[in-house]
Formats: C-alpha cells, sequence, structure tokens
C-alpha cells in the first residue's frame, strides 16, 4: 500500500511524495515494535519498491528520450532545485516563517487557533509518553515536511495542504478529551483522566453528595457534565463556521473558463468577416513578472499570446482602441489605471469605444489580474460577470 501510494503521488507531484516514505520511515524507526517489524518485512519492502519503480521508471525514460537533458532541466533542475535554492518567480521569495504566519492567520478566521494550537501541545505530549509510532506520525506528518520546505527560498501556502491533516486531528483530539472529561468519563489520556479524577469528578461528586445523598451524586454528575459538553460546543467551538461553508458550497464561480469560450466563439465569428484573424491574448506586464497557472490552463487555447519584452503605451493602446488591433488583454489593475492617467487622465475614459469594458478576475489572482475586453469581446463580459467575475 504505502509503495502503491508513493508512485501515484510521484507521479503527480514527483519530489514532494518523498516525504510520505520519510515521514513514515521516521516514525517507524522511533519504535522498537515497529523497527523490529520493518527489519523482518525488509524483503517485502524491497520487493514493493521494486515494483514501485516499474511503474515509475517507463514515463521518465520515455520523456528523457524525446527531450533529453531539457527535461531534466525542467522538471529537476527548475521546479526543484531553483525553486528551492533561489526562485523562479521573485513574488514567491518568503521569509522562514511564512507557512506557520500564513497558517496562523487562516487558523484565526477560522476560529479554531487555540484548538489547534493547545491540541498540537497536547498531542505532542502523549506522542512523548507513549512513544507509539501512530501518535509520532501525526507529529512527523505535520512538522517534518513544514518544518525542511521552510528551509527553502519560494514558498506558496498550497504547498503545506498536504500536511494540514495533521493539525485538524490534534484539534479534534482536544475536543474530544474536553467533551470526555467534561462528561465524567476517561479520555484515554493518563495525566487528563487523573486531573478529572482530582479536581473534578471527586469535588462534583462530594458535592452532589452532601445536596442530594448517594443517591444521586451520580446524576447531579452526569448532568453536569452533559451541561459543560453542550457549552462547549455550542459556544467555544466556533459552530458559525459550518454555516459560511455550506453557504457556499452550490456556488461554482468560473470567469476564467466562460470568458475564453466566449471569447473563442468571437474569434470563430470575426473569421467568417477577416479571414486570417488568429485566436491570440494580449498579455501586459512588467518584465520579470509571470502569470500564475490558471491563466495558463485557460488561455492556452489561444494559440498566439503576445508579450513583448519591452513595453510601451502606444503598442498597449492599440490593443486596446484601435480598430481592427483589439485583443483581449491580460494586466494588472494598477498597471491599467497608471496606463490610462499617462495617456489622458479622465479624458481618456471618455475615449474609449462603447462597450469597452474591463473584467476582473481578482478572485482568481492575488494580482487583481484584469482582463480587458475590448471592441468585439465586449459581448464576452456579461457571461463572465455572472459566473463569477
Amino acid at each position: 500500500a504505502i509503495a502503491a501510494w508513493f508512485t501515484l503521488g510521484f507521479m503527480t507531484k514527483f519530489m514532494a511524495a518523498i516525504f510520505l516514505p520519510l515521514v513514515v520511515g521516521l516514525a517507524a524507526l522511533l519504535s522498537t515494535a515497529s523497527r523490529r517489524r520493518l527489519w523482518s518485512d525488509r524483503w517485502y519492502f524491497a520487493a514493493a519498491t521494486l515494483g514501485s519503480v516499474a511503474l515509475i521508471a517507463p514515463w521518465f525514460v520515455y520523456q528523457h528520450l524525446q527531450r533529453g537533458a531539457e527535461f531534466w532541466n525542467v522538471i529537476l533542475g527548475i521546479h526543484v532545485i531553483e525553486r528551492f535554492t533561489s526562485s523562479v518567480d521573485p513574488e514567491h521569495i518568503q521569509p522562514w516563517s511564512y507557512y506557520f504566519s500564513e497558517l496562523r492567520i487562516g487558523l484565526e478566521a477560522a476560529g479554531i487557533l487555540g484548538w489547534v494550537t493547545w491540541g498540537t501541545v497536547l498531542w505532542a505530549i502523549e506522542a512523548y509518553r507513549r512513544r507509539s509510532m501512530a501518535w509520532t506520525l501525526i507529529v512527523f506528518w505535520f512538522f517534518i515536511p513544514v518544518g525542511l520546505i521552510s528551509f527553502g527560498t519560494s514558498k506558496l501556502y498550497h504547498y503545506i495542504y498536504p500536511f494540514l491533516p495533521a493539525l485538524a486531528l490534534c484539534g479534534g483530539c482536544l475536543v474530544s478529551v474536553l467533551a470526555r472529561l467534561t462528561l465524567g468519563k476517561p479520555s484515554g489520556l493518563e495525566w487528563p483522566d487523573a486531573f478529572l479524577k482530582k479536581r473534578i469528578a471527586a469535588p462534583v461528586a462530594d458535592l452532589a453528595g452532601e445536596w442530594f445523598g448517594a443517591g444521586g451524586a451520580g446524576a447531579v454528575q452526569r448532568l453536569v457534565g452533559l451541561g459543560l459538553s453542550l457549552v462547549l460546543i455550542l459556544y467555544a467551538w466556533p459552530m458559525a463556521q459550518y454555516g459560511a461553508v455550506l453557504e457556499t458550497t452550490d456556488r461554482i464561480d468560473k470567469p476564467m473558463r466562460v470568458a475564453r469560450d466566449c471569447v473563442l466563439d468571437q474569434y470563430q465569428a470575426l473569421r467568417a468577416t477577416a479571414p486570417g484573424t488568429r485566436s491570440k491574448i494580449y498579455v501586459h506586464l512588467p518584465p520579470g513578472l509571470g502569470l500564475t497557472h490558471n491563466y495558463y490552463y485557460y488561455y492556452r487555447a489561444l494559440d498566439e499570446w503576445e508579450q513583448p519584452e519591452e513595453y510601451d503605451d502606444a503598442f498597449l493602446e492599440s490593443r486596446l482602441f484601435m480598430t481592427g488591433d483589439q485583443t483581449p488583454t491580460l494586466i494588472i489593475r494598477e498597471e491599467y489605471d497608471r496606463f490610462l492617467q499617462r495617456i489622458g487622465g479622465a479624458d481618456s475614459l471618455r475615449q474609449e469605444p462603447p462597450g469597452f469594458v474591463r473584467l476582473g478576475l481578482g478572485a482568481a489572482d492575488t494580482r487583481d489580474m484584469l482582463l480587458l475586453l475590448p471592441g468585439p469581446f465586449a459581448v464576452c463580459v456579461e457571461p463572465g460577470v455572472s459566473a463569477g467575475g
């Protein structure tokens, strides 16, 4: 099973899949019982490893034969070595603490920072006490990969998505322990149970015994525990977040795909009146600044991309205002506003031909990218806006 999941991970995310055997292996080595099991199963692991290599190798051999050194330079040199030692995109350079600071912001927004923080502390203490592979594995699952990739220079928050479920388990552990403690049940953890018995259960039982006698003490204790559990769940846990999530489950925003399909239809219509008109898109970005993957994914269907090495206002103006040259244009909102000021400020807005509209796709890109749809492409604005743009 480990070899099969590693094969799947390696064929989808390449070197990132190394974290799977690394985390599982290190957790196993810290347990005496697991070390013995590893040694006794060494030939099974060897056979599974060979099977994994046999499934992985053909694609890499094929790509090497097709592209040679270029293939290895892109997949390994640029997207592994360069990405983690310098930068593929300057905007991705972040300090070592980036993942932890961004995670804190996300947990605060969800209302679970305290739950996850103290749950992780509780889990780590219990993992140390038990020396259990299962408990240790959860700690390693998050901290080893995130710690290692924090040493790299290029960072994107979604790199740590595969490791967040470990923190969710830790937060859930704290909820479980507190709920069981308030119900007067053993939590399964030695020191919280001792605290429950000495500091909570015993005083409640004594007080209930004084008021209701020995027969009613148990019932009162259970009612107090039930009340505390309900308070914990209804008021301390961020229940409102569930409603916020449910509100968005039936909404699908797809402005880039819908706008692209409309633009392609427009090019098809233009070819009927102007043979030789080709699909294209103009990308107006400062030198050294690239697009995020979603733009490449959706707009690769526009087979001719214009992105000159040097930019001037006259070229951009022709793509936006000159009949026959008008082209869908990707540009950062701030750059577009500065461009309008440079060519005449507010007067330039009055010069825009009827139907000239800019479609903002900021929800898909933190840089607040605009897809400008001039002239005949303005008909694509309404579909794009209706789809969430």
